[in-house]
């Protein structure tokens, strides 16, 4: 993204230093030339579009989120002392044709999952809701609700995102789909489409959301520090847009970390529970 002067003049404090004023004598000190010569004014257009995919990529394929990203002392102190290692151990090796099994179904049913590796060309077709089957819970989940008007929200600020040539656009873009898949993915439990599951599937669906959720909020992370560039050079419409799309991201993600810290905390209930979860 470029970087234009005399947006950030007015303020530097973006920057640590003392906001300065246009009336101010002291506009020509020292700390100010300093500044502007420290300034780099980017002409040329910056679109490298493929970092962005390799980037997103990279996250998404966290191998391990619940169990290496922590909201709550508690449950990052329940880790890392192993408290839950064998009865995990036993319940994943007995369980893990079901977790490849509940996954492909999640991603099958996902309108913001590709159905192929991840590509620009791809992210111009998401999100498919021909994919969506109707009247599931999470459709219901005021979580899913707030995150879908969001991504509807960044699908338009972003829309012209190749004829500006801008990256950090782009970024928005890819990330206002993943945020959402991921959401999708973890509220979308099979579980909540029987009467009775077994006390293990459970624990499963929960680590299964566990590590979406978490991912989800890596992404909400990057939106809100992208927006946040985006607005350095914005005016107009276009800031309005951006402030828009940035005070619901700021109202999504508390609710998101919420949810991630609720679920920490049933996860480490389930598995100090006796009795068939």
């Amino acid at each position: 993204m470029r970087v234009y002067a005399p947006n950030l003049i007015k303020s530097l404090a973006l920057f640590d230093l003392p906001t300065t004023k246009y009336n101010q004598k002291q506009q020509n000190s020292f700390l100010e030339r300093i500044f502007k010569q420290l300034l780099v004014y980017d002409g040329l257009p910056d679109n490298d579009f493929d970092s962005v995919i390799t980037e997103a990529l990279e996250i998404s394929a966290a191998r391990n989120p619940a169990f290496e990203i922590f909201f709550n002392r508690d449950f990052e102190k329940y880790i890392i002392e192993k408290k839950h290692h064998a009865r995990w151990q036993k319940i994943i090796r007995d369980f893990n044709y079901y977790v490849d099994w509940e996954s492909r179904r999640r991603n099958k049913e996902n309108p913001y999952s590709p159905e192929k590796t991840l590509s620009q060309e791809i992210i111009e077709k998401l999100p498919d809701f021909s994919k969506q089957r109707k009247n599931h819970p999470y459709q219901f989940d005021q979580l899913y609700l707030q995150t879908k008007q969001l991504s509807e929200h960044l699908d338009e600020l972003t829309k012209d995102y190749k004829e500006k040539k801008d990256k950090d656009l782009f970024k928005v873009k890819v990330d206002s789909i993943l945020l959402p898949q991921k959401i999708v993915f973890a509220l979308n439990s099979s579980e909540a489409m029987r009467e009775f599951v077994e006390g293990e599937i459970v624990m499963v669906n929960l680590k299964i959301a566990m590590d979406a959720f978490k991912i989800a909020d890596r992404f909400l992370e990057r939106i809100i520090d992208s927006l946040n560039k985006l607005s350095w050079s914005a005016a107009g419409q276009n800031l309005q847009r951006i402030e828009k799309c940035l005070h619901l991201a700021l109202i999504l993600s508390p609710e998101l970390k919420k949810r991630i810290i609720d679920s920490e905390k049933l996860f480490i209930f389930f598995m100090e529970s006796e009795i068939d979860v």
